[in-house]
């Protein structure tokens, strides 16, 4: 209670008029303060009286109702909670989502029930077949556990030839090896589907000990380079010191080295159909690049580089350098850089370099912003140079040349040939095209060139206590289909993202069912720095809870769609490079709906570099959000606040605790002229199919009333309610001129504590958090 006291000081002065003079605000924050003060009777009315009160605006109504509901919950009378919960669902025709998760919570605590917040594992049940693979085992093997498969492709094909003499059950494929050395995508096809009716599982024999699927291969041959040419090439205190590999002698043939990045134009369009009608980025979906890696005992080496700390901001014409003059000797020689606009990166290949004009690209090649476009905010190319002999001069750098099948590497100290490991291997490992009932459970991937797992137009995909680890793709990619869980998994040094999900029927809103539960993602976008998240989720109804997202340079989780639910996450040390990203974001479609950000922790994002970073981004027109119960703390840079809403309308930001922030909100606010403009232009919003319309379409006025007419209409506003301001120096960033904020909370706290499940003490009664539930378990 001592805690409350200013608080309680602060609502009961605003109770000092009569009901008549009182504002909502006032009537709201009087009711609020019989609350704190433990008058629970008079708070009751008071709610009561609001919600007969025809002065309550509509928009505010589920939430007086909710208050009131909570208050008989926590004092014990369930009933009247239940009777509360009743009169809301028929008074009210249009209850926003968060609101709607709430009311269902109450009802089962009111019923003595406990809301569940975790996914169950699934049971597979009766196994109908168990098959074994070992590769030490003998070609020849008969798939049983003395005498097993050589490999997994042996034992899917058993599999698909014995289908009919299976009973109904689960087949289980065990692998016995500690290591699996891969070699080819093992595909998984609908024409297997037509013969196998039984769910199948992939897994290791012991769950504590996961077989490691292997891309790489160790580099224990390595000479001291002494041809002279290479030597001229190599930083004086390097030379006598750089080994050289021959990668014919390993039976490696790599045929070229591309590397990608959000705006190149050497990426290609990947070849998976069958998505249905769901939402599309503009620029189409890309496929991995199979660059490859060189890893060190576990850790990944860079490739040499230039400057060896930070970018150089010279524009290419005007670079002037002799160091330049020997990138010209050089192969496979490339550009990484941020090429005008600080929130997209790309590689370009080196061409040529001349004192005359600097330097040029190989086309094709992605820089064509000019100078009159660089305005405030964007600075000039930010870029390094990359695979350079000539700039090897730190211990692990290393180069690879495709021309010449090379590659060199100034060794650590103490140097084990041993520890070497280059990816060599294209992935992915499974592909599952119109094939239903898979699970992978208990393996780890590792040292790939491309991607992990990629399932096309199948349903019930299961991907459960896996490890993807130091591919240069993405882990898992998921296209169409339903009912897809991910659980438990550890995603780690991914040189672009980390899962890719799109799912459900945006028609008729139909949700995939996809779940995305209790993973860790680390170090992500490794090698393509921007919009290569940990996690893109586009279609309906994906859920992603209870992960952790640190030590992203851009974006963690990106969603593109309708009805998703991201709660009981953590996001920390992301958008530490890009500019104009939030540790979530979303883009450019007004028609985005139904999606919920609650109950989530967001710490330590961006940083003194950035001029534009959040924990919450909801970028161009993003509208109809529900922002609510978030923590943020230290999660804002530059001019954005820890939530920044660009041009969007009716996105409701409620109860959030926004500690030790630059600013809370950011808010740009449209003039009709320019949102009108902006709704014309894509009719659909910026990622739907433009031939649709789903602002006539009976079935979306019904599911989301407030879009009818919202082209024709003037920009309304944004709701912010009940959130929580500690310590944070400017609660909203820019005037606003169509949004009034609703019983704001000012905190000044000189010992505010580092652990979540102390922030308790910020919360108040009709707003509960349950901290101790975010986070991975």
């Amino acid at each position: 209670m001592k805690r409350l006291f200013p608080y309680l000081i602060v609502l009961i002065l605003a109770t000092a008029f009569t009901g008549e003079e009182q504002d909502f605000e006032g009537q709201l924050k009087a009711a609020d303060s019989y609350w704190l003060a433990r008058k629970y009777k008079k708070a009751e009315k008071e709610y009561s009286d609001l919600i007969l009160s025809q002065a309550t605006p509509r928009e505010y109504r589920s939430l007086v109702y909710l208050r009131l509901a909570e208050l008989q919950l926590q004092t014990g009378k369930k009933k009247d909670c239940l009777k509360t919960l009743d009169e809301m669902k028929l008074a009210l025709s249009r209850i926003r989502e968060h609101h709607l998760m709430r009311m269902e919570e109450l009802r089962l605590l009111a019923n003595n029930q406990a809301p569940v917040y975790k996914t169950p594992l699934p049971i597979h049940g009766r196994v109908a077949a168990t098959i074994y693979v070992s590769q030490r085992s003998q070609e020849g093997g008969d798939g049983s556990e003395k005498n097993p498969f050589n490999s997994i492709e042996e034992a899917v094909t058993h599999v698909c030839k014995n289908s009919s003499l299976y009973g109904k059950g689960t087949i289980e494929i065990l692998l016995n090896d500690d290591h699996y050395i891969f070699q080819n995508t093992i595909n998984f096809t609908e024409r297997d589907q037509k013969k196998i009716s039984n769910p199948v599982i992939i897994r290791s024999v012991n769950p504590k000990n996961k077989t490691q699927i292997d891309g790489g291969i160790m580099l224990r041959s390595l000479k001291t380079e002494t041809d002279p040419q290479i030597l001229a090439l190599l930083p004086e205190h390097s030379r006598g010191k750089v080994l050289v590999a021959e990668l014919k002698d390993y039976g490696i043939r790599i045929p070229d080295l591309e590397m990608g990045g959000t705006i190149s134009k050497r990426l290609k369009v990947t070849n998976y159909s069958g998505f249905g009608e769901l939402p599309k980025k503009r620029d189409v979906h890309h496929a991995s690049l199979p660059v490859p890696q060189l890893f060190y005992d576990g850790t990944m080496l860079p490739m040499a580089r230039w400057p060896n700390e930070n970018d150089t901001s010279i524009v290419l014409e005007r670079f002037h350098s002799p160091r330049a003059e020997q990138w010209n000797m050089e192969t496979d020689v490339w550009l990484h850089g941020y090429w005008g606009y600080q929130f997209f990166d790309c590689f370009n290949k080196f061409k040529s370099y001349s004192k005359e004009s600097g330097i040029k690209l190989e086309a094709p090649y992605s820089y064509d912003i000019d100078e009159s476009m660089i305005r405030k905010g964007y600075y000039e190319s930010r870029w390094t140079a990359w695979n350079l002999l000539s700039e090897m001069d730190e211990p692990g750098e290393w180069k690879i040349s495709v021309p010449d099948g090379k590659i060199w590497i100034l060794p650590p100290e103490d140097f084990d040939p041993a520890k070497c490991v280059l990816s060599v291997k294209t992935g992915p490992v499974f592909f599952a095209d119109h094939f239903d009932n898979l699970t992978f459970k208990d393996l780890s991937f590792t040292n790939l060139r491309g991607d992990g797992i990629i399932a096309n137009s199948s349903n019930r995909i299961n991907i459960i206590n896996c490890e993807f680890k130091d591919l240069s793709g993405v882990s898992i990619q998921v296209f169409g289909g339903y009912d897809h869980l991910i659980h438990s998994c550890l995603i780690e040094g991914m040189g672009r993202g980390g899962i890719e999900m799109a799912g459900g029927e945006l028609d008729r809103l139909v949700s995939s069912g996809a779940i995305i539960e209790n993973c860790i993602f680390r170090d992500i976008s490794r090698l393509e720095r921007t919009y290569t998240q940990a996690i893109w989720a586009s279609g309906v109804g994906t859920k992603i809870q209870h992960c952790l997202f640190e030590d992203m340079p851009s974006t963690a989780v990106r969603i593109e769609g309708n009805d998703m639910l991201l709660q009981f996450n953590e996001f920390t040390r992301c958008v530490y490079e890009s500019n104009d990203q939030g540790a979530f974001e979303t883009y450019m479609n007004y028609l985005y709906r139904g999606n919920v950000v609650r109950w989530n922790y967001f710490h330590e994002l961006g940083g003194p570099e950035i001029e534009r970073g959040a924990g919450v981004r909801l970028d161009d027109l993003i509208s109809g959000f529900c922002i609510d119960g978030n923590i943020f703390r230290r999660s804002s840079s530059g001019i954005f606040g820890a939530i920044s809403i660009n041009r969007g309308i009716d996105n409701v930001v409620e109860n959030n605790i926004i500690i030790d922030c630059n600013a809370g909100i950011s808010v740009w606010e449209d003039s009709k002229e320019k949102w009108s403009e902006e709704l014309r232009r894509y009719n659909n919003g910026y990622t739907f199919n433009q031939e649709k319309s789903f602002l006539r379409d009976s079935y979306w006025l019904q599911r989301y009333p407030e879009i009818d007419g919202i082209i024709n209409s003037e920009p309304s506003a944004n709701f912010f309610i009940d959130n929580a301001f500690i310590n944070t120096k400017i609660k909203y960033i820019r005037e606003l001129t169509l949004s009034d904020p609703l019983n704001d909370r000012e905190i000044n706290d000189n010992h505010v504590d580092e652990t979540l499940i102390k922030y308790k003490k910020y919360l108040v009664p009709w707003h509960p958090i349950p901290l101790g539930e975010i986070g991975v378990y």
